[in-house]
């Protein structure tokens, strides 16, 4: 938790788009298929594993991506952190400190707030908030 104290600047909030093509579907454009083979190359000389499925894990073509700047990434990963400790169950007044101290509520998706407000999240909420780490 070091690193939590230095990352206390504001986050731009983007929300995923809806999938809307099968993943068995997915024909990567020229740039994707570069960029996964890096990575994968990368990957596999650092002794990183690597997800065999040719047809998965493809992000936006390079013309339509947005890279996020380093507080953006941090932001990210203070909100994903703030809603783990929620959905394993962590005490209120912890939650509540965590977010005042880090302002995470403005660092969550409209529907991240609303589970991060509800008071008995159901274990369908609780999981859903968990796969999002």
């Amino acid at each position: 938790m070091l690193f939590l104290p230095l990352v206390l600047s504001s986050c731009n909030i983007r929300t995923a788009p809806n999938i809307t093509i099968p993943v068995e579907h997915i024909n990567p454009s020229k740039d994707q298929a570069e960029r996964r083979k890096l990575s994968e190359v990368y990957c596999k000389a650092h002794a990183i594993p690597v997800y065999n499925n040719p047809n998965a894990l493809f992000v936006d073509p390079e013309d339509s991506v947005t890279i996020r700047t380093q507080s953006e990434v941090a932001c990210r990963a203070l909100a994903l952190f703030y809603l783990g400790l929620k959905s394993e169950g962590m005490d209120k007044s912890l939650l509540d400190a965590t977010d005042k101290r880090f302002h995470i509520a403005a660092k969550l998706t409209f529907k991240e707030r609303a589970y991060a407000a509800t008071a008995q999240p159901t274990t369908q909420q609780d999981v859903e908030a968990g796969l999002e780490i």
